[in-house]
């Protein structure tokens, strides 16, 4: 019966405390975010998920460019040896699998105007093909034929050497971001 009457009570807090409550709940909340953690090859299989077919070394070629924008590929195959090496040993030599990938759609996308209708903001998209091959029998151990990712980057209407510079980056960042969405969709077999 006591709790009943202590909880009838209003409680009265003040505006500083509640502030501390919201900021405390937020961080608990923004804490919980799902990821797929990666452990090195051969670590016992501690730390997270394993590629198709068990490979532990793996072969990643330049991929294919088929865009008209010139040294995709090698950002691209860049990023994804940086995400895959924390998983599985690179090499050219005798892998048990290798990652095969073609750059398919590079394409900007103004999305956001001046009062002007000059370009403030571009969005950069590409679409990739990417397929996990059994260097043992060429099967194929995973495939996805359409990976899509996006980045936004802001247009210096007064500096095009900056606007390209933005541009270079915004690709660079996305590279490594969708190098981890492909990780993260083949190890869990999506």
């Amino acid at each position: 019966m006591k709790i009943f009457e202590i909880c009838k009570t209003k409680y009265t807090a003040s505006p500083l405390a509640l502030l501390l409550i919201v900021f405390l709940v937020s961080l608990a909340i923004s804490g919980c975010g799902y990821h797929v953690s990666g452990g090195r090859a051969g670590s016992g299989g501690e730390g997270g998920g394993k590629l198709p077919g068990g490979a532990k070394t793996l072969s990643i070629p330049y991929f294919v460019n088929n865009t008209a924008r010139a040294g995709v590929e090698a950002i691209i195959t860049d990023a994804m040896v940086m995400e895959f090496k924390n998983i599985a040993e690179i090499t050219d030599s005798d892998p048990e699998a290798r990652i095969e990938g073609v750059v398919t759609r590079y394409e900007l996308t103004p999305v956001a105007f001046t009062s002007t209708d000059i370009v403030q903001t571009y969005r950069l998209y590409i679409t990739l093909s990417v397929t996990l091959v059994s260097a043992a029998d060429s099967s194929i151990l995973w495939r996805e034929r359409s990976i899509t990712d996006s980045e936004d980057y802001n247009v210096d209407i007064n500096n095009i050497s900056a606007t390209k510079d933005a541009e270079r980056q915004a690709f660079k960042n996305m590279s490594f971001d969708t190098a981890r969405i492909i990780k993260e969709r083949m190890l869990e077999g999506f």
